[in-house]
Formats: structure tokens, sequence, C-alpha cells
């Protein structure tokens, strides 16, 4: 009896631990690779249960009624990128009018996630203040 619990609590922690796994890495087009991570976990559990008896006498067949028992079986946990990032606002957006001096005193730039080249245009007074707030970085070079 006192090894059934210990299984038991092995199965429970190892279910944990593969759901976590599934928690992070279950994104669309990810199956095969969680399944072929469940049927390694399945294979190092056998191995180790194995070695804990000189007798071996544990089968293929009562370690998949085990796996079915304790371990989840993969699911996909996450949308695909374009239902999860799809926010909808009304009107204009107020993230796309907020404009701000970039990381380590880079140019202005729209709060835009990409902030690729050529997507923001400039007026003249935003280029004048621009090169204003440049002006210190030229003495060192940077500008």
């Amino acid at each position: 009896m006192g090894g059934c619990g210990r299984l038991g609590s092995q199965g429970r922690w190892l279910a944990r631990g593969l759901q976590g796994h599934y928690n992070y890495y279950a994104v669309p087009d990810n199956s095969e690779a969680l399944y072929g991570f469940r049927r390694r976990l399945i294979r190092l559990w056998l191995q180790a249960l194995r070695r804990r008896s000189q007798k071996d006498r544990l089968t293929w067949k009562r370690m998949l009624g085990l796996e079915a028992r304790w371990l989840p079986e993969p699911r996909i946990q996450h949308p695909w990128p374009n239902r999860r990032f799809d926010a909808r606002t009304q009107g204009r957006s107020p993230v796309r009018l907020t404009r701000t001096l970039g990381l380590c005193g880079g140019p202005l730039a729209t709060a835009v996630p990409t902030g690729a080249p050529g997507m923001i245009s400039w007026s003249r007074e935003e280029r004048a203040r621009l090169a204003t707030a440049l002006e210190p970085l030229a003495w060192f070079g940077r500008a």
C-alpha cells in the first residue's frame, strides 16, 4: 500500500509539471511537440519506476494505465495571434496619437508595437522639436 501512495504522489507531481508545460507551450501548430514531450516523459517515468526493483515487473500495459490515469493529454491553450490581439477601439485610439521619446534617447516614435521605419511621418514642428531634443547628444557623437 505504501508504494501506491508514492506512485500517486509521483503521478500528481508529474501531472502538475506537465500541465505547466502545456500552459506555456500549448500554442497553435505545436501539438506534435506537445505529444512528443508527453511520450518522452512517459518513457522516462517508466525507466525510473523500473529502476526501483530488480524484478522489473512493470510492463508497458500497466504503464499506459498509469499515464492515462495521471498525465493530462495535450490541448491547445492559446488562440491564434490574430484572435488574441484583435483589439477593437471606438474612434481614434489614444495609443496611436501619443508620441514619445524612444528608448535610449532615440527618435520620437508613434506608440505602435512594431515601430517599423516608414510608418511615422513627422510635421515640420515635430522635426524641429526632435532636433532640439537631440542637440545635447550631438556633443557626445551620438546624433
